[in-house]
């Protein structure tokens, strides 16, 4: 079985990887992405056949002081579903428009006895995750192709999936989830090369769709699996795969673009094919993770991928770095690349700044370069979502380059005793381009890899949500206490919160400047495996943000597995108090954080007040939680000292909208309720 083997593509080239830097400490200890994750589902997908899952697991709801419960969800024949190394994103998903959650997974398990693990199903809540329906089965696999022995043709691995909810409705039963994944039909090379999709509707599990797509060689699509995917808000899904003949084991250089559109007559998805252009340095050299997402009102997206193109001279041939292709118009045409520099004299100051000096004398043998000179590089895997203003913002672990090419430093620092890396929200002000990154660090692991069953390994596994409005961000990944573990094969869950408009990020539980631990106190603390968190915080009502995080318990990743809810950890607002970058100063009127409008819910006028330093121009829209302006008002000039700004509300519908004030290029937000 063929391997793509990512850490060494360049031995055969006759070339030697050396560090650029011969400062650089040899002996550190780093990392590769060795294997991309799939290639090991190669032997997987012969392992598994339909047989009678008879192991128990506990079925724990347990509750810490701070009233976060886990609950019991679905089950699964292995862990497999939720991917490991980096694993699958979009398999967990919240919608807010009707409090719901689902959880799409690979059946099988103890709550699907004789089940098979090439099946889909999903759990859903209806009530924001107080209550569970469970194993709602949404694909079955057929078994034989006909005349032809290729296994189960259409045996599902690795599933993505996301909620289509038309117009927008309040009722769940109306919406439908929507499901993607590969599957082993043979048409690249001899297992993969096939995906299934579908849509079921949630008030009518019964009433699905099941759609095959096998690669057209010819055409010069070669299907594997993809790892982005994401369902807009106009109705639309993505799919994003690596373009790679398993055939003869080359990358093409190409990204396959899945993009399914609604058709209402039809009540389901048509299925567009298209292939966008990715070269890379080396040209046997695959990106190891891509990712999809759009804004809220469904126009401008973004399609990343962590990669080098070369055009980045201090990382070319040597480091990762996220590289952007931006739509405006939904997707019907995607701009230039867009690389996004970490190192080097345009790279991102809190990327530049966030390990100590002493820990640069120890990884550069005690005489560090300036910090504009050292190769950083993300680690193999982010995540990907878009704010309310359209603009890019990623989850992800970056870290110095190791003595290799394209690794990360790994080893603990014995000043600081955390790692040589950070987990970072890198987020955009101006769509991506060059010179409107801001790095915000957001917490340093104590550990990089774990390693589970033989050749199973899961890294930090960094994620993203945003809230309802899409004015916040909120990252969580995995770490294991050293003093559990020496490895990260025990992990928690950490998290912490930015504010993308006022620049503050959360303090934790005690009031520090520093990430929480959401699963400390509870069953899932030291056993997260391969979570993951939903593409939204839920919005309660009550002027707090919900996370919505699921895990795998399990004793082996070949072993049945029991998917775990937590329910209950939120932030509020009065946790945002760290500022998230120390040159922030904009404007000499910068330093207005909140507008408190009144009154609050408003029927026809609300008013707020702003005392300026000097006179300024303010501009006002009021947006729908989809970014869709609902109202404009032309820009004025304002006078320095107290103003009295007052807004007519009269005419726009009951609901919740987002007022955005930009006062000399300094913007603020506030969410208005019209009754």
């Amino acid at each position: 079985m063929r391997k793509i083997i990512l850490s060494v593509f360049l031995l055969g080239t006759g070339f030697v990887l050396t560090a650029q830097n011969p400062m650089l400490n040899a002996n550190l200890k780093s990392e590769s992405c060795l294997i991309d994750y799939r290639s090991l589902a190669n032997a997987e997908s012969f392992v598994q056949s339909p047989t009678l899952n008879s192991r128990e697991f506990p079925i724990p709801v347990i509750e810490n002081s701070r009233e976060i419960s886990v609950i019991p969800v679905g089950t699964s024949a292995n862990a497999f579903s939720y991917g490991w190394g980096g694993g699958q994103r979009s398999i967990v998903n919240v919608n807010n428009d009707i409090g719901t959650i689902t959880n799409m997974h690979r059946m099988g398990g103890t709550l699907d006895p004789g089940g098979y693990s090439g099946d889909l199903g999903y759990d859903i809540s209806s009530n924001q995750g107080f209550s569970w329906t469970k194993m709602i089965a949404v694909h079955e696999a057929d078994w034989y192709l006909p005349g032809v022995y290729c296994g189960p043709i259409d045996v599902a691995r690795y599933p993505s999936h996301g909620v289509y909810n038309p117009n927008r409705n309040t009722d769940p039963d109306a919406a439908y989830t929507v499901h993607f994944a590969p599957i082993l039909d043979c048409s690249n090379d001899i297992v993969w090369g096939g995906y299934v999709y579908g849509r079921s509707k949630i008030g009518n599990p019964a009433d699905s769709t099941k759609h095959y797509v096998s690669s057209d060689t010819a055409a010069g699509y070669f299907q594997y699996i993809p790892d982005g995917f994401t369902v807009t808000s106009l109705g639309d899904f993505w799919a994003i795969d690596n373009n790679i003949n398993l055939f003869e084991d080359i990358w093409l250089e190409e990204l396959i673009l899945n993009h399914g559109i609604w058709d209402e007559n039809m009540e389901d998805f048509v299925l567009e094919q298209s292939k966008l252009s990715c070269t890379t340095e080396f040209s046997d050299f695959i990106p190891p993770c891509n990712r999809v997402e759009f804004s809220p009102d469904g126009q401008t997206g973004y399609i990343v991928v962590l990669s080098d193109n070369g055009s980045i001279e201090i990382s070319s041939g040597r480091s990762f770095y996220p590289i952007l292709y931006r739509t405006e118009d939904a997707g019907q045409t995607w701009f230039e690349p867009v690389p996004v520099a970490l190192a080097g004299e345009i790279g991102i100051g809190g990327v530049h700044n966030f390990l100590t000096d002493t820990e640069l004398e120890e990884i550069f043998m005690g005489v560090p370069p300036p910090r504009d000179e050292i190769e950083f590089t993300t680690a193999f895997d982010f995540d990907l979502s878009v704010d309310v203003f359209g603009n890019p913002h990623i989850a992800v672990i970056v870290g110095v380059t190791g003595f290799d090419a394209y690794s990360i430093i790994t080893d603990v620092s014995p000043s600081t005793w955390k790692i040589y890396s950070a987990a970072f929200l890198l987020s955009s002000t101006d769509k991506g381009e060059a010179g409107s990154w801001i790095g915000y660090e957001l917490g340093r692991p104590v550990s990089f890899r774990g390693w589970y069953d033989e050749g199973v390994y899961e890294d930090n596994r960094i994620q993203i949500a945003r809230d309802q409005t899409a004015t916040k961000m909120f990252v969580s990944w995995l770490d294991t206490d050293t003093q559990v573990s020496a490895e990260n094969n025990k992990p928690s869950i950490w998290s912490r919160g930015i504010d993308i408009v006022n620049h503050t990020l959360t303090v934790n539980a005690n009031g520090e400047p520093l990430p929480d631990n959401v699963t400390v106190n509870t069953v899932a603390q030291d056993s997260a495996y391969c979570f993951a968190m939903g593409n939204e915080a839920l919005d309660t009502g009550d002027g707090t943000y919900e996370m919505v995080y699921v895990y795998e318990n399990m004793e082996a990743f070949y072993s049945n597995v029991q998917y775990q809810y937590i329910k209950g950890f939120a932030y509020a607002d009065a946790d945002f108090q760290v500022v998230g970058i120390e040159d922030f100063n904009i404007k000499e009127n910068a330093g207005i954080r909140a507008l408190n409008i009144m009154p609050n819910p408003v029927s026809e006028h609300a008013t707020f007040e702003l005392t300026l330093s000097k006179s300024d121009i303010i501009k006002i829209k009021i947006t729908n939680l989809m970014g869709q302006t609902v109202k404009f008002l032309p820009a004025r000039k304002i006078e320095a000292g107290l103003n009295s700004i007052s807004i007519d509300f009269s005419g726009i519908n009951p609901g919740a909208y987002i007022l955005l004030v930009d006062i000399g290029g300094e913007l603020v937000t506030s969410k208005i309720i019209v009754e």
